[in-house]
C-alpha cells in the first residue's frame, strides 16, 4: 500500500535525453512499467478498500475521515480545459538540476502529460470504488441527458457562482465530469468542441429556456 500511495501522489519526473523513453516516473522507466506499477498497487488495495467502506458505512466519522483523505490527495490534481492533469507536487529534473515544464521538449513534455493522465485515473478508480453508490441505489432515478444538454447545465452552474470545488480549485470540465457523474450520463469524448458551439449558437441555452417553459406549465396546472 505504501508503494501504491507513492506512486498515486508523488509526481517525481527524470529526463533521460538517451533512453528509449525521454522521460522515467516515480522510478519507471516507461509508460508502461508505471501503468503496471499502477495496476498491482490497485489489485492489492481493492480487498482493504471495501472492508474499509463497509464498515465506515456503519461509522460516519470513519467515512467522513476517509472523504478529507480523497479530498486531500484530490487537492493534488488539477484538470484543464484541454484535458491535461496537473500534480502540484510534480518535481522535474534534468542533470541533477531542477527544470520546469516550459522547458521540456514536445516530446518530453507528452509523455509525461501521458504518466500524469495515468497517475491522475488510477486515483479517480480508486475514489469511484471507494465512495460507489449501491446499485440498487443508483437505479431509483435516472436523468436523460445529451451531451450539450450536460454542458449546457454544467456551465450555467458554473457559471452563476453555485460550484465550489472542497478538493482544491474549481474548473468548467472537472465539475461538468462530476455532474455527468451524478448524473449517470457519459461524460463527451468531444467536450471542447461542444462547448464551442454551445457558445456560436444564436441561443446558448435552449436546454434551460425548454425546462422554464417546463416548469411554468407545471405551476399553472
Amino acid at each position: 500500500m505504501q508503494t501504491y500511495l507513492y506512486n498515486l501522489i508523488c509526481a517525481e519526473a527524470v529526463i533521460v535525453p538517451d533512453a528509449p523513453m525521454p522521460v522515467h516516473f516515480n522510478g519507471a522507466d516507461s509508460p508502461g512499467r508505471f501503468q503496471c506499477n499502477l495496476i498491482v498497487g490497485e489489485l492489492a488495495s481493492v480487498f482493504q478498500l471495501l472492508l474499509f467502506s463497509k464498515r465506515s458505512r456503519r461509522d460516519e466519522q470513519t467515512m467522513q475521515a476517509a472523504r478529507e483523505h480523497f479530498r486531500h490527495i484530490s487537492s493534488f490534481y488539477q484538470e484543464d480545459e484541454n484535458h491535461r492533469v496537473r500534480n502540484s507536487l510534480l518535481t522535474i529534473v534534468r542533470d541533477n538540476r531542477l527544470v520546469s515544464y516550459n522547458s521540456l521538449t514536445k516530446k518530453e513534455q507528452e509523455c509525461l502529460n501521458w504518466y500524469l493522465s495515468m497517475q491522475f485515473e488510477s486515483f479517480r478508480r480508486q475514489r469511484d470504488l471507494f465512495f460507489q453508490e449501491s446499485g440498487e441505489d443508483a437505479e431509483v432515478y435516472r436523468i436523460s441527458l445529451s451531451a450539450t444538454e450536460l454542458i449546457e447545465m454544467a456551465t450555467v452552474l458554473y457559471a452563476g457562482c453555485k460550484v465550489e470545488c472542497l478538493g482544491g480549485t474549481a474548473s468548467r470540465i472537472s465539475f461538468a465530469r462530476y455532474l455527468a457523474q451524478c448524473c449517470h450520463v457519459p461524460f463527451p469524448a468531444n467536450y471542447a468542441t461542444l462547448c464551442k458551439q454551445l457558445m456560436q449558437r444564436n441561443s446558448p441555452t435552449l436546454f434551460l429556456d425548454r425546462i422554464r417553459k417546463s416548469f411554468i406549465a407545471f405551476q399553472r396546472k
